[in-house]
């Protein structure tokens, strides 16, 4: 099966990629390299989880975020003592939605994710984060129209274990990637804009996420 490569505008929220333009067909037989991650040493911050859904707690995927960048020193300072509040949460939260210096990595250990479940979780996650005023109504409603067309692929592959997908914030550009079980791209682009990279990191930070307080909670395991 020939992927093209996806170019130009995307909007995405969590681990949700929604280009905005048409799918190119690929220049070369080879994939693009995939984003790189920061080294053992990294001087940020990092954060990491595992996501479980339904009432038999199945797990669904992991997550490991990286956050650089000028956001870091107040995060490192709210964690500094290792005590956590409703307020210092939301203060590092706070922090983190507008990071501009970000990697996130997703492997799913969940097989056989339809189509629509993805698009059901897209909406759930951009209603939360619409709801919070990060990102607009108009913003929620053209991705979840676009999902289905975007990730036609899905319909018949699914989402499988071992399934990865990849985002790297840099500015105000938004690097997003999805690779496959055997390690096709099956998506690889780049958005500059404000909503996708809100989206994505409000979708982990935002108050009642499924992420956010995991997420927190692995911060302050590290004092």
């Amino acid at each position: 099966m020939t992927i093209g490569r996806v170019v130009g505008l995307m909007a995405i929220s969590g681990c949700l990629v929604v280009p905005a333009v048409a799918v190119m067909p690929p220049q070369t037989p080879t994939s693009p390299p995939a984003i790189e991650f920061p080294p053992a040493e990294f001087g940020g911050v990092y954060m990491h989880m595992l996501l479980e859904k339904t009432l038999f707690k199945v797990d669904v995927h992991t997550l490991e975020i990286w956050l650089a960048g000028e956001e870091v020193r107040r995060i490192k300072e709210l964690s500094a003592d290792g005590k956590r509040s409703r307020e210092v949460e939301d203060a590092i939260a706070e922090a983190a939605i507008h990071s501009r210096d970000a990697y996130t990595r997703l492997l799913f250990i969940r097989d056989n994710i339809s189509l629509d479940q993805f698009v059901d979780g897209a909406r759930e996650n951009l209603d939360r984060v619409a709801k919070a005023g990060i990102i607009s109504e108009d913003h929620v409603e053209h991705v979840v129209a676009s999902l289905p067309v975007w990730y036609a692929f899905l319909a018949e592959r699914k989402i499988r274990k071992g399934a990865r997908m990849h985002y790297r914030v840099h500015g105000d550009t938004l690097h997003s990637q999805y690779v496959g079980v055997d390690g096709e791209m099956l998506l690889d682009q780049k958005d500059v804009g404000e909503s996708p990279r809100l989206a994505q990191l409000g979708n982990y930070f935002v108050r009642g996420s499924s992420y956010r307080e995991k997420l927190i909670k692995s911060l302050f395991s590290e004092h």
